[in-house]
């Protein structure tokens, strides 16, 4: 409060009163099913069939909840939250990329005094760490001739790994492996010098000519796991790349510093045929790193997440260092050595080349500068080197290259697998039961919500213990009413036994509709029967939008099923005549009223409540009330706080009085608000206790037009 010391003018602010109310919104609907993909155990806001389908799949048949949402929105509905659960054994698909270096060889380019690989060889031997050498490759008589592609087929069968063939832009060919494994394990050893004593003519390349060559992986293996953001065999149509962002090339030591990561998709043309879906990055592969790759893909996919992990960059990008590759051999006259490096595309100033007394250096420029005044240069892209050397290497001395290539490939890919949907279904203990709620699963999973909201499970239609959770949890929540689906095929009869008898429900928060309806499959094209709650739910939405939740949601007009083309079971007027007493909503498809909901009555045994227009309409009074009315607490308790929530609600069911959400001429007629001092004792004041006593007077539907004629009879005209 201002405080006046001295003269002067002060400006003060007032509060104009109490919020207006706003209505809560009444239209959405809630449901729980086993879905193709999508988050597990949230609830999602869905605003559109497409947004559906592009969250969690579209049709299949282990779930009618892709059926009652397109009846939801085709019927006018316009917010949907869906709950996708999965089975006890559904799997995240999974793969990893890894860290760890995995031996490669490339066998021999030509260098003088060995074989030349463009034509045909004899045979290879090799051995695998310290397995037993194996000889492949010897056909007929010694010496047989083998090309190479007769080669790599028979090291394909027995090798450990992959062989194929790589053609250099001069034309000669190489053989490249590589292990399935990485680590130490993956140390592979080609040998010259094993038996069989045939062996006359072993393909050479590496470090030494006809001697031992080894390649080892790293000491360890580090992996970087990748598995889909959820369960389902969804996840095995993934592929995560990881590719160097060109942004960020090191031009120095070769590599990225930082790269990207593209998540592809494959399409519904069939497999090998992807479609990218995300592209993110820059990251690193350090988790001191603000875009530590964990937390940039994690934060950006809505497909994948990467598992923490120790290891670094993927061995594909990485940067490969190579000693002692030889690229000729001297004879004590030949000066000039020229020949294609076997990992083309090498870091700019890592080469070097040496016969052990002459040593040339690269300067970056492509250009190779001898220390005793020889000179070369490079082909950073293919990798094709040439020297001239001062003085002629000695016979027999290799000349032998030492560089840093780029990487080893463009990109480290892998392609999820091992997910899986489930085989066992969806049972009660994952969608209702109480115990869930703790959780937040199931339904439980609307609990935050604060919307009203229509609920249906369409998977569970006339399995009675799961209708009792749900009329359990809306009788406690207060903002939920549930829409019951009979189980399918029941005739008149049964679906009134089903109510009255094994259901015995009595509850003003929910109704049953009967029979289902039939639509045609959009997969097959053919008529199918789905259970109706979807329809209903769109409905519901129409009408309170269309109307306002204090109309029924039935009729001609209101109460049309858009997208049906006909009712499982066609109910006569004496059928209805038996369901409609117990408060069984009936669907019906005459020339009079066309496909039509035909019926507006809760399951409550109690007269009071048995629309559901006046159970939805105090609903929606009660939950905007309490929403906008939390700035009285701890307001002082007496006739001023009073007078303000009056005031307050007085405006609220006005407006919707003159909107028709009541019955009555006035709002005298249609509402009383007492909150004064004869409900509000001052024993109730001590106590901090204030109470607004609110009486609705609610719109009931004309359930039975009579037209009552008679015949005029003994009048005289005029």
């Amino acid at each position: 409060m201002t405080e006046f010391l001295s003269p002067g003018v002060f400006v003060e602010e007032r509060d104009a009163g109490p919020a207006v109310i706003q209505g809560v919104s009444t239209s959405n609907y809630g449901t729980v099913g086993w879905l193709r993909r999508g988050p597990v155990g949230q609830a999602v806001l869905i605003t559109s069939f497409d947004a559906f389908i592009e969250t969690f799949g579209t049709y299949w048949s282990n779930s009618y909840v892709p059926y009652a949402m397109a009846a939801f929105f085709q019927n006018g509905g316009a917010r949907a939250y869906v709950v996708r659960e999965v089975p006890t054994d559904a799997a995240k698909a999974d793969c990893v990329i890894e860290s760890a270096a995995r031996a490669a060889f490339f066998i021999g380019r030509p260098i003088a005094g060995t074989l030349d690989l463009s034509g045909t060889q004899t045979d290879v031997n090799y051995k695998v760490d310290v397995g037993v050498a194996v000889d492949v490759g010897v056909v007929g008589a010694v010496p047989a001739a083998t090309t190479l592609e007769e080669i790599v087929l028979a090291l394909n069968t027995a090798f450990p790994g992959t062989a194929s063939i790589l053609t250099d832009p001069d034309g000669k060919r190489r053989i490249k492996l590589l292990s399935t494994t990485t680590g130490a394990a993956s140390a592979i050893v080609i040998d010259d010098t094993t038996t069989p004593a045939d062996d006359a003519q072993d393909l050479v390349f590496g470090t030494t000519l006809n001697g031992t060559t080894t390649k080892a992986g790293a000491a360890a293996v580090d992996r970087w796991g990748i598995e889909a953001e959820n369960a389902g065999a969804w996840g095995n149509l993934v592929k995560l790349c990881i590719q160097g962002d060109d942004n960020y090339r090191n031009l120095t030591a070769g590599g990225y510093t930082k790269y990207q990561a593209v998540v592809y998709e494959e399409s519904s043309l069939g497999a090998g045929d992807y479609a990218a879906k995300e592209a993110i990055g820059p990251f690193t592969f350090s988790s001191v790193d603000d875009d530590y790759i964990v937390d940039v893909v994690n934060g950006a996919s809505s497909r994948v997440r990467v598992s923490e992990n120790t290891g670094g960059t993927p061995w594909q990008l990485s940067p490969v260092t190579v000693v002692g590759e030889a690229i000729g051999i001297g004879d004590g006259a030949a000066v000039l050595f020229s020949a294609y490096l076997l990992n083309p595309e090498i870091v700019r100033s890592s080469l070097v080349i040496t016969d052990g007394t002459e040593t040339f250096t690269e300067n970056g420029n492509g250009s190779l500068v001898g220390d005793l005044g020889g000179a070369g240069s490079v082909n950073y892209l293919n990798g094709l080197v040439s020297v001239t050397f001062n003085t002629a290497p000695a016979a027999a001395d290799l000349v032998v290259a030492g560089y840093v290539q780029q990487s080893d490939e463009s990109q480290a890919c892998c392609t999820l697998t091992s997910g899986a949907d489930g085989t066992v279904g969806l049972t009660r203990a994952q969608v209702s039961e109480p115990a869930l709620q703790a959780s937040l699963r199931g339904i439980y999973a609307m609990d935050k919500i604060e919307d009203l909201i229509q609920v249906s499970l369409p998977d569970f239609a006339g399995v009675v213990a799961v209708a009792n959770d749900l009329i359990a949890w809306a009788e406690n929540q207060k903002d939920r009413f549930i829409i019951l689906d009979p189980s399918a095929g029941l005739s008149p009869s049964q679906v009134k036994d089903y109510r009255q008898y094994d259901g015995n429900f009595n509850s003003s928060y929910a109704a049953l509709y009967y029979p289902w309806v039939t639509i045609s499959d959009p997969i097959t094209q053919r008529s199918m029967n789905v259970p109706p709650s979807g329809f209903i739910a769109g409905v519901i939405a129409r009408t309170d939008q269309n109307r306002n939740v204090g109309k029924a949601p039935a009729g001609v007009n209101d109460g049309r099923l858009v997208g049906a083309i006909g009712v499982e079971y066609e109910t006569a007027k004496g059928e209805r005549d038996i369901l409609y007493p117990v408060n069984i909503n009936v669907l019906v498809d005459t020339p009079q009223t066309g496909r039509a909901v035909w019926g507006a009555r809760t399951v409550s045994l109690n007269s009071e409540w048995k629309y559901i227009q006046i159970r939805r309409l105090f609903m929606f009074v009660e939950k905007s009330v309490f929403l906008n009315t939390h700035w009285a607490v701890f307001e002082n308790n007496g006739p001023g706080l009073w007078a303000k929530v009056r005031f307050q609600l007085t405006a609220f069911l006005t407006n919707l009085f003159n909107e028709g959400y009541f019955s009555g001429a006035t709002p005298a007629d249609a509402f009383r608000i007492v909150c004064d001092s004869s409900n509000n004792p001052q024993s109730n004041i001590d106590a901090g206790l204030m109470t607004c006593d609110v009486y609705l007077k609610g719109n009931k539907p004309g359930e039975f037009i009579r037209f009552r004629f008679q015949q005029i009879v003994g009048q005289a005209s005029a």
